[in-house]
């Protein structure tokens, strides 16, 4: 199998908390969230009024209460039915941070919310990573196209088959399912758009410190780009 080398850019990243029952006293959930999540992310830039955002049409899908992180580079923000974490253009040396708001948001909704216990996070990464060979994007994509695929589209004229690949790893204690996908880059010419999905146990996320929550995103990407011969530029 011929790799592909490709250099690292900056990526953003989602967490998705699903819950039941649904939250139905959003009255009171509003401030315990707001006052919850402003003490625990003490030693971040302080959260003041401007940064929170209210929605209440009366449907129980509409509701929603939203803190902005750093500029609006980062989003928290609790739904009826779940909570989800949004950050955008971060760089690797950042990822610790992330895992950190994530840590302690997740703690947050143990404690506070432990009505809507939760069983899983969805952790998931997207980013473009050029080639350094732009040209070579071709020939890595096109070892993992199918025969039989190219074979049902001769004489479609109209289409293109373009090859992309996904390579699954559950853990094998079931405490995690990462999943990563690799296309071609509809955004920039010569690159890769590479998304990773991470499914992680409640017990896996509540017992990791940040450092080692980073170390593990790190180490299963490897995996996963040593199955798929995908190498990452050193000198970055």
């Amino acid at each position: 199998m011929n790799s592909l080398v490709v250099r690292r850019s900056p990526a953003d990243f989602s967490f998705n908390l699903p819950f039941r029952p649904l939250i139905s006293d959003w009255r009171a959930a509003t401030p315990k969230f707001i006052s919850g999540l402003t003490e625990r992310l003490e030693g971040f830039p302080e959260l003041r009024s401007p940064d929170w955002e209210v929605t209440d049409s009366g449907v129980v899908q509409d509701r929603s209460c939203r803190c902005r992180l750093f500029a609006g580079a980062a989003t928290i923000t609790l739904k009826s039915d779940e909570t989800t974490l949004n950050f955008s253009n971060v760089a690797r040396q950042a990822h610790e941070v992330v895992f950190e708001i994530a840590r302690r948001t997740l703690g947050l909704m143990d404690s506070e919310f432990a009505g809507h216990p939760y069983d899983s996070c969805n952790l998931i990464c997207t980013q473009h990573a050029d080639a350094l060979d732009p040209e070579a994007v071709d020939a890595y994509l096109a070892q993992f196209s199918y025969p039989g695929t190219l074979l049902a589209l001769e004489g479609f004229s109209q289409v293109t088959y373009e090859p992309s690949l996904r390579v699954v790893l559950p853990g094998v204690d079931r405490d995690f399912k990462l999943q990563r996908t690799i296309e071609r880059s509809a955004a920039r010419l010569g690159a890769l758009f590479v998304s990773t999905g991470i499914l992680l146990s409640k017990e896996m996320v509540a017992s990791a410190t940040a450092p080692e929550m980073a170390q593990f995103f790190e180490e299963a990407c490897h995996c996963a780009d040593q199955a798929i011969a995908l190498e990452w530029e050193t000198s970055v």
